[in-house]
């Protein structure tokens, strides 16, 4: 990613670079194969969110940085991101890109609080 001995702002480029690279990919992937994996989660969660969260520097086959499935406040999610501190920054929950109408919900989508909100 980015090489220590340079300067930061030259890092950060690069970085940003990677990610640019990454998202046109991912649209390229979802031009080509959109019909195959709107329905279904799980192929959303493979082909597009487990690529992207990579990108970002969140390694989804390490355990210590990226939880599969955990238990939240408020149920189950997909993925919980882990600080420093082993515990879950942020939780994401993946849906499929496209529903069914006949499985579509009324509801709101499900809110999964990490830690209580700071006061300034």
């Amino acid at each position: 990613m980015y090489d220590r001995g340079e300067p930061r702002f030259i890092g950060r480029i690069r970085l940003l670079d990677d990610l640019a690279q990454s998202i046109e990919t991912l649209q390229e992937r979802i031009k080509a194969h959109g019909k195959s994996i709107e329905d279904y989660e799980s192929r959303t969660r493979v082909t597009l969110i487990d690529p992207m969260l990579c990108a970002l520097g969140w390694e989804v086959s390490d355990p210590s940085r990226v939880q599969i499935e955990p238990r939240a406040a408020n149920g189950w999610a997909d993925y919980a991101l882990l600080g420093s501190n082993g515990r879950p920054v942020v939780y994401i929950e993946a849906k499929a890109s496209r529903r069914r109408s006949s499985t579509r919900s009324k509801r709101p989508s499900r809110r999964f609080p990490c830690s209580p909100p700071r006061r300034s």
